[in-house]
C-alpha cells in the first residue's frame, strides 16, 4: 500500500517490486525466459566469492563455469522521475485486523556517493526512532502512554529512491490511526526542533558499529553487502568504510535529516482501520 500510494501509478515503484499474486497468476515459462535472457547477463552481473579462497583457484572457477556466457546488450534501466514522488497524501484502509495502525512514509533522495553520507544519517534516525525497547517511540507509545502495542522505524533506500517509515499498531479498539500518527509527528519534530543528545546518538552508532563488525565473520553477510556496493556504485569498498561512515554522522546531521525531509506536511499517512463486520 505505501509503494502505491507513494508513487505516481506510472512510476516504477508504484508496485511491489517482488510482484503481486496476479503477476505471478499471469507468467508463463515463455515469459520467464524472455526476462532471464534480457536481464541475466554477465555484463549486468556482480560475482562474489567471499571466504577462504585461494584468489587464483577462485578466478579459475569463475572462467571455467561462467566464462563461456556471453555479453549482450541489455535494455536502458527505467528511471524515477522526481515528479513521480507523491507528498502529503492519506489514505484510509479497512482490512480484517483487530486494532487500528498508521504506517507513515517520507521521500529522501536516491543513494549516491554525494548522498550516502545523509543516508548514514537517516538509518541512525530511523533506530533511534524506532527500534527496540530503548526507542523513542517505545518508550512514548508502548511505554508510557501505553496507547499502542508495536512501534518501528525503518529506512527503505530503493536504486533510485528512499522511503523513511514509522509504523503503529493500536493498543486498544478506542485509539485511532491518527493518534497514532500525531504521536509519532511529534516524537520526529522533538528531533527537527531540539536535536538528539549526544549520548543518545553515540548509543546508536555503537549499535551499528558493533554489527558491522559481526557481519565480517559471516561470509554470506559480507558477499552480500560486496555485491550491494559494487552494484549500485562500482566500489566495493565502501562496505570496508561502512563503520566509519556511520561514526561521522553527527547529532547535527541527524537532525537535518529530520528537518529537511520528515515535516509532517510532507508524510504520506495510511490509517489502517479494522473492517466492520
Amino acid at each position: 500500500e505505501m509503494s502505491r500510494n507513494a508513487f505516481a501509478q506510472n512510476s516504477i515503484y508504484h508496485w511491489d517490486v517482488y510482484g503481486s499474486k496476479e503477476d505471478i497468476r499471469n507468467a508463463t515459462v515463455e515469459s520467464a525466459k524472455d526476462f532471464f535472457e534480457e536481464w541475466y547477463v554477465p555484463n549486468n552481473a556482480v560475482l562474489v566469492i567471499a571466504g577462504g579462497v585461494n584468489v587464483q583457484n577462485a578466478f579459475e572457477l569463475a572462467e571455467t563455469y561462467f566464462g563461456g556466457i556471453t555479453s549482450r546488450p541489455v535494455p536502458a534501466h527505467p528511471m524515477l522521475l522526481e515528479s513521480e514522488k507523491k507528498r502529503g497524501v492519506e489514505a484510509t484502509i479497512p482490512d480484517a485486523i483487530p486494532l487500528s495502525g498508521v504506517v507513515l512514509g517520507w521521500h529522501l533522495p536516491e543513494l549516491t556517493s554525494e548522498t550516502i553520507q545523509e543516508h548514514a544519517a537517516a538509518d541512525v534516525l530511523g533506530s533511534l526512532i524506532g527500534s527496540g525497547m530503548t526507542s523513542r517511540l517505545y518508550k512514548s507509545m508502548v511505554y508510557t502512554s501505553q496507547m499502542a502495542s508495536e512501534v518501528g522505524a525503518f529506512h527503505d533506500v530503493r536504486e533510485f529512491g528512499a522511503l523513511f517509515q514509522c509504523y503503529s499498531i493500536a493498543s486498544l479498539p478506542t485509539v485511532r490511526p491518527e493518534e497514532l500518527a500525531q504521536a509519532i509527528h511529534a516524537q520526529i519534530d522533538d528531533i527537527r526542533t531540539n536535536g538528539v543528545p549526544k549520548t543518545e546518538l553515540e548509543k546508536v552508532v555503537n549499535n551499528f558499529r558493533a554489527a558491522f563488525a559481526g557481519r565480517k565473520f559471516d561470509s554470506s553477510s559480507t558477499g552480500s553487502g560486496i555485491c550491494h556496493y559494487t552494484l549500485m556504485f562500482d566500489n566495493p569498498e565502501l562496505f570496508f568504510n561502512r563503520a566509519e561512515r556511520y561514526s561521522r554522522v553527527t547529532t547535527a546531521m541527524v537532525q537535518e535529516v529530520a528537518k529537511k525531509y520528515l515535516a509532517p506536511e510532507h508524510a504520506v499517512s495510511l490509517f489502517y482501520v479494522p473492517k466492520e463486520s
